[in-house]
């Protein structure tokens, strides 16, 4: 299942990938504009937890996370699902 980044932007104007993650959480991950990102060239330790995320302060809604967060647990269970049919 492809599907396009989506940026989040603070207030200072700094842009974040929104990544989620099926073992692990969900993270804001800074971005740097490039068309190839990949998260595992950012340290980790630069990474957001989701779960720390003040709202106010990023162009997000917890609402708009929240619809973000459903989408991507029944894309996982749809992978998991057609994996185990695999077998």
């Amino acid at each position: 299942m492809a599907r396009k980044h989506k940026i989040v932007t603070n207030k200072q104007g700094e842009q974040f990938v929104l990544q989620s993650f099926v073992v692990g959480g969900n993270y804001l991950i800074p971005y740097d504009g490039s068309k190839y990102w990949e998260h595992h060239f950012v340290p980790k330790h630069t990474w957001i937890p989701l779960s720390v995320v003040n709202f106010d302060n990023f162009d997000i809604s917890k609402a708009e996370y929240e619809q973000f967060k459903a989408m991507c647990e029944q894309g996982q269970k749809q992978a998991l699902d057609k994996f185990h049919a695999s077998f």
